[in-house]
């Protein structure tokens, strides 16, 4: 079964999701979330929160929202854009460069820098906030995962199980 999503428009309407590209490109998905899918290499973020992990081999990887444009310049960032169609660049490792929709010139960011983007396509300086955003799937934290263990070394007919798992 082919489970790739070649172009076109994605929803993610509860939860949250990985996707990872065909160029290596890894999206996390907050819900609620609507992507359109140009190709590998451009995505139009139309409401959601997401965040790209970006490898060399991807750079110049592009998320336009109805407010602005971001080119990846190899590195980790995150984008929410509102209900509205303002949106918020986030650079969490690496620089990328960012504009509004009316704005021939890009801005480039580094670590720790954000911008938001209003409806009127006004870009802003503001508070970077890196801990908003989900960096791997509930569960996969190195450092609180969520996880089940049975003990398959007991004697007898009952099994342990132990960790915090889930419900």
């Amino acid at each position: 079964i082919d489970t790739s999503i070649k172009s076109g428009l994605f929803k993610l309407q509860h939860g949250y999701s990985e996707l990872v590209l065909s160029n290596g490109v890894k999206l996390m998905l907050e819900a609620p979330v609507e992507i359109d899918f140009k190709s590998a290499d451009l995505l139009q973020l139309n409401v959601g929160t997401l965040v790209a992990d970006v490898p060399k081999n991807a750079i110049g990887f592009t998320i336009t929202t109805p407010s602005s444009e971001i080119v990846d310049l190899g590195t980790a960032f995150a984008v929410t854009v509102a209900t509205s169609g303002a949106s918020e660049v986030h650079v969490l490792e690496g620089e990328v460069k960012a504009r509004s929709l009316r704005e021939k010139k890009f801005t480039n960011l580094f670590k720790d820098e954000a911008r938001a983007f209003d409806t009127n396509h006004k870009m802003s300086v503001i508070n970077s906030q890196p801990q908003r955003f989900l960096r791997s799937l509930p569960g996969n934290s190195p450092s609180d995962p969520n996880y089940l263990h049975w003990s398959f070394n007991d004697a007898g007919n009952k099994l342990q199980c132990q960790g915090k798992g889930y419900d």
